[in-house]
């Protein structure tokens, strides 16, 4: 085994997930890789639930079936989809919990295991 070994290794799962407030829209919800679950992380560290952390979710986990995100992650994408049903946003947000082991918990673990970095 070597680093290209796990650098050329496909790691990205996608799920369909259908949401009946739009219309019964089939959606697809991918694992997130660590630039995602990185900017997960650091929102909840603002505040254990910033308002906008489902949408946060929602941005980093639609997908098409490739796994290709249908948003870019910015601000402005992240305050659309927070104007979006709530119900909708809560179906992403389980969906993608389950698919990235994404609990408060696993995030309050990890952060524990993380050095103290002083600037």
């Amino acid at each position: 085994m070597n680093a290209s070994d796990i650098l050329n290794t496909v790691d990205v799962r996608v799920v369909p997930l259908v949401i009946p407030e739009w219309n019964n829209l089939e959606v697809c919800i991918r694992s997130h890789d660590g630039h995602a679950r990185a900017i997960i992380e650091a929102e909840y560290a603002k505040t254990p639930r910033p308002t906008t952390l489902t949408a946060t979710i929602a941005c980093l986990s639609l997908s098409d079936e490739a796994g290709n995100p249908l948003f870019e992650y910015t601000p402005a994408n992240v305050q659309l989809l927070a104007k979006k049903s709530g119900v909708a946003l809560d179906r992403i947000l389980i969906a993608a919990s389950d698919l990235n082991s994404l609990t408060p918990q696993a995030i309050e673990d990890e952060k524990e295991t993380l050095p103290e970095i002083t600037p």
